[in-house]
């Protein structure tokens, strides 16, 4: 019996631990589309609901981590692909 309250716990604590990350993770990409957003809008004064709605949308950090690292490139707020 021992055997198995041991094994549950562990069980738990990884589950525990991995929700922890899928929280952290989660974070970080609100904080990036949220970042995103507030740069395109001040670049191109009125970002399209259609950007704005792709944005949120977007599941792929290292996309958003793209943009952000070319924000000064981007000449027109609809050749942004997401």
């Amino acid at each position: 019996m021992m055997k198995n309250d041991e094994g549950r716990k562990v069980v738990l604590k990884i589950q525990e631990d991995i929700g922890i990350a899928k929280g952290k993770i989660e974070g970080k990409l609100e904080k990036a589309k949220s970042y995103i957003k507030k740069l395109l809008n001040k670049k191109f004064k009125n970002l399209p609901k259609k950007i704005e709605d792709k944005i949120d949308l977007c599941t792929d950090i290292s996309m958003l981590d793209y943009i952000a690292d070319n924000i000064f490139d981007i000449d027109n707020v609809e050749d942004i692909i997401i």
